[in-house]
């Protein structure tokens, strides 16, 4: 079990480097969208 975890995340690791644009890209878009809801809620 321990050993599928660890694959897991070691895939995931390496996915994030190979991909590190669009990774940038989508974590970037999801904070912007995330302050522009949080920015309505306030108003």
């Amino acid at each position: 079990m321990l050993a599928r975890i660890e694959y897991a995340l070691r895939e995931t690791w390496a996915s994030f480097r190979r991909n590190f644009t669009l990774t940038l890209a989508a974590v970037l878009t999801s904070a912007i969208a995330l302050l522009l809801v949080g920015a309505t809620f306030l108003i």
